[in-house]
């Protein structure tokens, strides 16, 4: 597999401009399912974050959003609760880029940074996967003390939780999360 990984990264600047997008999503596919599968074999891989986030940016590049943003959701949350709340927030910020970067119109309405046509196209699961990095995205920031950007970040989830009218366990768990804000 190491051999397979060299040769794919000494070639891949060579073969990406001629190859179709769709493509190159289905080989990061065909990777982060092989890497996962090494991880399931290794019973230390659970905890080691260079491979988890590996496989994170090959489901991320392959535009798999459920399987990269609950793999986010994971990374992160372990980060954060290491004290290491900057880099979840990096690894949060690349899962909603794919979102972001989708915007097919420039004067399209956005509601939390992500264009009303992306909302409506996302199935619920990734929508509650959505507001949910959205969320820790405001607790990381808010942990740092940098409680502007994490309210920022906390009012992003409800402007996407608000336009699409969706009420879960997640949004009371936002709401709580912002009254307690508020109230520091």
């Amino acid at each position: 597999m190491a051999n397979y990984i060299i040769r794919f990264a000494q070639l891949s600047p060579l073969i990406y401009p001629v190859m179709l997008d769709e493509r190159v999503q289905e080989i990061h596919e065909h990777i982060a399912i092989i890497l996962e599968r090494e991880i399931d074999l290794e019973d230390a891989g659970e905890n080691d974050f260079d491979k988890q986030v590996r496989v994170f940016h090959h489901w991320n590049a392959s535009g798999h959003f459920m399987n990269a943003s609950s793999l986010a959701l994971k990374i992160g949350g372990e980060m954060m609760l290491l004290g290491l709340n900057t880099q979840s927030i990096l690894l949060f910020d690349d899962v909603l880029n794919t979102l972001t970067d989708f915007s097919a119109d420039q004067w399209e309405e956005t509601h939390g940074g992500i264009a009303t046509s992306m909302l409506n196209a996302i199935e619920a699961s990734e929508l509650e996967n959505l507001i949910k990095i959205k969320i820790a995205k405001g607790k990381a920031y808010s942990t740092l003390g940098n409680g502007e950007r994490g309210a920022e970040a906390l009012q992003s989830a409800l402007d996407v939780s608000a336009r699409v009218n969706y009420t879960s366990f997640i949004f009371v768990i936002f709401v709580l999360t912002i009254a307690r804000l508020s109230s520091t």
